[in-house]
């Protein structure tokens, strides 16, 4: 009876440490995804240094994110530069915190 508790006490232990080690794993993943959204972020991060001129980087700006700007705005930011302070009604306002 004893050797069951044991094995059972095992087992819920090495169930909870995968359990735990995939959540970090997920985790760190989304950070991930937040962090480098593309694949010359990454270069960038990692001071790997792509030898693309001005004119093909533009380029490839331009059909990425449909303007010539180097990195995307975030949301929020848009959204606040577009309208100003007071152009939508008081109830609808929405601000990140």
């Amino acid at each position: 009876m004893d050797s069951i508790f044991r094995d059972a006490t095992i087992v819920l232990i090495v169930g909870c440490a995968t359990l735990l080690l995939l959540i970090v794993c997920c985790l760190l993943a989304m950070v991930a995804s937040l962090t480098f959204d593309c694949w010359w972020h990454i270069s960038e991060f990692l001071g790997y240094c792509v030898n693309i001129d001005d004119d093909t980087q533009q380029l490839i700006d331009s059909a990425f994110y449909g303007k010539t700007e180097r990195r995307r705005r975030r949301p929020w930011i848009v959204r606040l530069s577009r309208g100003g302070k007071d152009s939508m009604a008081t109830e609808t306002k929405s601000y990140i915190i």
